[in-house]
């Protein structure tokens, strides 16, 4: 098995309007950045192949305006949230916004930042990690 380190880092997401359809300009996804919600690293098991593939399938992953409209993509985030849970093996965080420290990685599936990046960490590991000098057997 391969572990990660992922750090938490700026956030780029797709702009919405009030009535949270996705804005775009000129053909293309008008994007936002936000400073990182947490301090700190979560270490990862490195899922297969195969796992990316079958939560990329479940997932369908193709968010457009539809899919926001009628709510079908809170089923994606749901799998995606899950599945980052799978495969986290510890976490040594602490919250920006009020210093709270983070040490089980089931705690950040109460706290709503924790969501957003157990979101986050889904999506991440649904695109592959590329093994490299960060990663090792464990």
């Amino acid at each position: 098995m391969h572990t990660f380190v992922y750090e938490c880092k700026e956030r780029k997401v797709p702009k919405v309007d009030e009535d949270f359809k996705v804005i775009e300009k000129d053909g293309e996804l008008v994007m936002e950045t936000f400073p990182p919600l947490f301090q700190g690293e979560v270490v990862l098991r490195v899922p297969s192949y195969d796992d990316r593939m079958d939560i990329t399938k479940e997932c369908a992953m193709q968010i457009n305006e539809q899919e926001i409209s009628n709510g079908t993509h809170f089923d994606s985030m749901k799998k995606l949230v899950s599945f980052a849970k799978k495969h986290i093996k510890s976490c040594d965080l602490v919250k920006e916004s009020n210093g709270r420290e983070f040490k089980d990685p089931k705690e950040l599936e109460y706290d709503d930042d924790g969501g957003n990046l157990l979101l986050e960490i889904g999506g991440f590991l649904r695109q592959g990690v590329s093994l490299g000098k960060s990663s090792g057997a464990s």
